[in-house]
C-alpha cells in the first residue's frame, strides 16, 4: 500500500466534498516557504481555495503564501504552542494574518481563551485530539474542532452525552 501524494489527496477531498486541513512544516523557514508557495499553487490549479486550509507554525510561510493569493484560508498554531495561552497575543496573532481560525494544543485551551478568541470572530481548532478525553475536553471548552487521527474516538467523542 503506498501512501497518497498531496496533490492526490486534495482531489480525493474535492471528489468527496471533504473540507481538508494541510499543514506546511519544514525545515527551516526557507524550506516552509518553498511548500507554502507550492502547496497554494496547488490549491489554485484545483480550485480549492473555498474549502483547503493552510496551517502551520512557521507565520511568515503563511503571511506569504496569502500575499500571494489573498483568499487563502489559513489556520495558523498558536505561538509558543507549549505554554499557557495569552488570549489578546493569541487573536493578534490570527488577526495579523487573516486567518478566521487559530489552532491550539488541547492542554492549554481554556474557556476564556476560546471565548476571547470567539468574541474577536475567531474560530478555534484543538490538536492533537488522538484520545477520546482530549477530544472531550476540548468540545467542552468550546472548541469549533478537533483534529486527530483517531476516528473512531473522535465519533464515540461526540457521541458522548
Amino acid at each position: 500500500m503506498r501512501v497518497p501524494t498531496t496533490e492526490e489527496t486534495l482531489e480525493l477531498a474535492r471528489d468527496s466534498g471533504i473540507p481538508m486541513c494541510f499543514e506546511v512544516k519544514g525545515a527551516g523557514p526557507e524550506e516552509a516557504n518553498r511548500i507554502a508557495r507550492w502547496l497554494v499553487d496547488l490549491f489554485v490549479r484545483h480550485d480549492a481555495l473555498g474549502w483547503a486550509v493552510m496551517a502551520g507554525y512557521d507565520h511568515g510561510a503563511l503571511a506569504r503564501a496569502k500575499a500571494r493569493v489573498p483568499e487563502l484560508i489559513l489556520a495558523p498554531d498558536r505561538l509558543p504552542d507549549n505554554i499557557a495561552a495569552d488570549p489578546p497575543e493569541a487573536l493578534r496573532q490570527a488577526r495579523h494574518l487573516g486567518a478566521p481560525v487559530i489552532m491550539s494544543h488541547y492542554r492549554f485551551l481554556t474557556a476564556e481563551l476560546v471565548n476571547h478568541l470567539h468574541d474577536g470572530g475567531v474560530a478555534v481548532w484543538s490538536w492533537p485530539t488522538t484520545e477520546e478525553q482530549s477530544i472531550v475536553d476540548s468540545i467542552k471548552v468550546g472548541a469549533d474542532g478537533v483534529i486527530g487521527d483517531d476516528v473512531r474516538a473522535m465519533i464515540r467523542a461526540v457521541g458522548r452525552p
